[in-house]
């Protein structure tokens, strides 16, 4: 496969990396959409410029790292080195066409909040959404190409939702090519890319991403940086969805699947280990991850969906908690309203989870040091109230699981 000696073969001799894509342009020529920037990869290298370091933006600017994109349909993403210190970071034009199909059903499927209020409500249902984001996947594989899916209602605000979204999740794949040069440059290129460089790349794209670069208190920041983590893994997803369809993927990355967990380790280590800041970092993801995943389910091989779906994990329960009690303290629901939402959500669980989650929530709610923006104090203490008061509140058998893990804590 000639995508894969590009990867694994030598690096290019006597070409500089924009002819290296040029000479690779012109074999692959690529149609731009109507309205789209004529070069995609360079938008986005445009885009997420500010954010990284000097010496990587220097590449850039030398020439010496360039970043374009081929006329070839599948949604990969890689980055060919050029000499002894020169890349090209190829993005194929089925990527983005992928991306923002599937982005544009997830937000058919969602209601847009503005200001403390519904400004659309969702015109697709969760059922029509998982039918459709399927078929693209079914129809790719078939096919080796994404079709453009039409055949339902989204309004124009979710439509701009869903491009900005899908804009967020290509500056990842660009932010963790560029994590690859980053390593090569620390610390040479001469050996075999491993899974922990894929990691390792994830890292530097999350933190590029993030604009953790210039954020001298990255843990305040990361409050406001939820649809940037949700675009990152919004691209694992659709990644891990392939997965359960065979789709190979160069023999250096990790399972998408495993990856998302992975993932979700090193954006924890980001928020300092404060399971409190990583919540808030990820509700908007594990909203994402609810359809999408019960899209993995519906194209996984049955026998094989137990290993690949990531499952009602404790965080994802937490999150679902989190946001709930973020809408009562703003007072866009009713605690009752929240009560219920949260029953109706553990019905779902099973009890291991939910005891797991209990403790997960208990540590966010009562143990850790508030540890977020500081005009947010106020708004935290009013959450960890909310919470006390659902505590009390939730029917058994849930209520006694989360009462046993909040007995220790009564008096905070």
């Amino acid at each position: 496969m000639e995508i894969l000696k590009w990867l694994t073969g030598a690096p290019e001799k006597n070409i500089t990396p924009r002819e290296f894509i040029e000479k690779n342009k012109m074999e692959h020529p690529y149609e731009h959409p109507q309205g789209a920037p004529p070069e995609y990869g360079e938008y986005l290298y445009s885009k997420l410029k500010a954010n990284l370091p000097q010496s990587i933006s220097d590449l850039f600017s030398m020439d010496k790292a360039v970043v374009g994109q081929l006329g070839i349909p599948t949604p990969d993403a890689y980055t060919k080195r050029i000499g002894d210190n020169g890349y090209a970071i190829i993005i194929h034009s089925g990527l983005p066409r992928f991306i923002y199909e599937v982005s544009r059903i997830i937000f058919a499927n969602s209601n847009i909040w503005h200001n403390g209020g519904i400004i659309q409500k969702a015109t697709a249902s969760k059922e029509e959404s998982i039918e459709i984001i399927s078929s693209i996947y079914f129809e790719f594989m078939k096919k080796g190409k994404v079709g453009i899916k039409d055949d339902y209602q989204i309004s124009r605000e979710q439509v701009n939702w869903a491009s900005d979204n899908a804009t967020r999740a290509e500056m990842f794949v660009l932010a963790h090519e560029i994590g690859h040069i980053s390593i090569w440059q620390q610390n040479g290129t001469n050996k075999p890319v491993s899974l922990q460089d894929e990691l390792d790349a994830d890292k530097n794209g999350l933190y590029f991403i993030l604009d953790l670069t210039n954020q001298l208190n990255t843990k305040e920041y990361l409050y406001k940086k939820r649809m940037e983590y949700a675009g990152a893994e919004f691209f694992l997803r659709i990644y891990a969805g392939l997965e359960h369809l065979g789709y190979s993927f160069a023999h250096t990355h990790p399972l998408p699947s495993n990856r998302i967990s992975e993932f979700r380790k090193i954006a924890l280590g980001l928020a300092g280990n404060n399971k409190r800041n990583f919540i808030k970092l990820s509700t908007v993801a594990f909203a994402f991850d609810q359809l999408l995943e019960a899209v993995e389910q519906k194209i996984a091989d049955k026998s094989k969906s137990a290993k690949f779906v990531v499952g009602l994990t404790a965080e994802r329960t937490v999150s679902t908690l989190s946001v709930l009690i973020e809408e009562c303290a703003k007072g866009q629901i009713h605690i009752e309203t929240a009560l219920e939402q949260i029953v109706s959500y553990l019905k779902y669980v099973d009890a291991k989870t939910i005891d797991e989650a209990a403790e997960y929530a208990m540590t966010m709610y009562f143990v850790e040091a508030y540890d977020g923006p500081p005009e947010n104090a106020d708004f935290a203490e009013w959450e960890k109230q909310i919470f006390k008061g659902i505590i009390q509140t939730l029917p058994e058998p849930y209520g006694k699981t989360f009462q046993e893990h909040y007995n220790p804590y009564r008096s905070l």
